[in-house]
């Protein structure tokens, strides 16, 4: 089974009880990740099916999708409290279900079923923006129902992330890397390096558990001299963040790390920008920061992401990048949010067809680029300060 598709079998069964982006101090929030949670349990067997559905599991599977549908439509209203990036998998959530809806509506069967194996992957995201908590109760039971001999470690790695057992995960993944058996090439092409440090830095906040996996990965003859490099540098970042305290000021302390230059701007970047990506968010999650400092930390985490990190699962960089110009428009960081954003949706949009953006999202643009020039105070030449 496909990345996705494994994943998505599991993933919102973890939901009822455990924290989700900090979901429990809003009940109303709570009672609806219920609703779906209870919706979806009882529709991913059908999706996951390889077997072609009869009439009868035909009307249910219609019938379910069309209510867990119209009970993920409620995420978002009752998010408008959480942060950008919750938000946007909350909205995310809903058009890929909405999707899904479309596609069964035309008798796609197949494709609907996978679209909601597909759509689970918004959960996904959320399990992995923020520091562990506990595994649901239903997740070992769940387990055991859909693994087999036939998956793969890695497979097996991202059910057990898709059920917050993160330490499991992270086992599973050393038994990838460590396997003499799978080229380190196929690793580094497969992005499991990516997968395992994102879940080690971000959620455990182990920094020192990759290390001999790192060095015992770069210490391979067949190991590619430009992956051995990577694996070198990223190493000396592990060490280097391993010794530092945990800071008081995350919002600081992240702004300090990217900006320090002796860290190159592209892939060895990577285990710098996983760290800063970590305390961004924990920032933002604290709800302690000033729109202004919001602004910022959205738009160092759009960066960061637009570079290595690109959020686990769900690529969230566009919706970060827009908080950062929507939180302060007039601020210090909207203009180059604003242009990081206007490649950001070019490129991956456009690219090199040179086909124009979708009309939603040039009103997108349009609009950002309107609150920031209703914000911009032109600066005072030298004789009106005489004046």
């Amino acid at each position: 089974m496909n990345r996705i598709g494994w994943v998505g079998l599991v993933v919102v069964l973890g939901v009822t009880g455990v924290t989700l982006a900090g979901a429990e101090t809003d009940e109303a929030l709570r009672a609806t990740m219920r609703g779906v949670h209870d919706r979806l349990a009882a529709l991913l067997p059908l999706a996951a099916s390889h077997e072609p559905l009869d009439e009868s599991e035909r009307e249910e599977f219609g019938r379910r999708l069309a209510d867990l549908r119209e009970v993920a439509s409620k995420l978002d209203g009752h998010g408008a409290s959480r942060d950008a990036g919750f938000r946007y998998l909350a909205s995310t959530l809903e058009d890929d279900l909405a999707a899904a809806e479309l596609r069964w509506q035309y008798g796609e069967e197949s494709s609907a079923r996978y679209a909601v194996l597909d759509a689970t992957s918004n959960c996904v995201a959320c399990h992995s923006r923020l520091p562990q908590g506990t595994a649901p109760s239903i997740a070992s039971s769940f387990e055991q129902h859909f693994a087999s001999d036939s998956t793969t470690a890695q497979e097996r790695a991202q059910l057990l992330v898709a059920t917050r057992q993160f330490d499991r995960a992270l086992t599973a993944w050393e038994s990838v890397l460590r396997d003499p058996e799978i080229p380190p090439a196929e690793i580094d092409v497969g992005g499991y390096l990516l997968d395992y440090l994102t879940i080690a830095l971000r959620v455990v906040g182990d920094l020192e558990r990759p290390l001999p996996v790192l060095r015992a990965l770069a210490a391979r003859e067949s190991t590619p001299r430009y992956f051995r490099r990577y694996l070198e540098q990223w190493i000396a970042e592990l060490e280097d963040l391993a010794t530092r305290p945990v800071p008081s000021d995350r919002l600081a302390a992240a702004r300090a790390l990217e900006q320090e230059s002796r860290h190159g701007s592209g892939r060895e970047r990577m285990v710098v920008d996983l760290q800063t990506s970590a305390w961004l968010l924990q920032a933002i999650e604290q709800d302690e920061l000033s729109p202004p400092q919001q602004a910022e930390a959205f738009y160092l985490l759009g960066l960061v992401e637009s570079r290595n990190v690109e959020g686990y699962w769900v690529p969230q960089t566009d919706a970060h990048l827009e908080a950062a110009v929507r939180l302060d428009p007039g601020g210090p960081h909207a203009g180059h949010a604003y242009d990081l954003l206007e490649e950001w949706l070019i490129t991956g949009y456009a690219g090199f067809d040179g086909n124009e953006l979708p009309e939603a999202l040039e009103n997108r643009l349009r609009s950002l680029l309107t609150l920031m020039e209703a914000e911009y105070v032109p600066p005072k030449s030298e004789s009106s300060e005489a004046d």
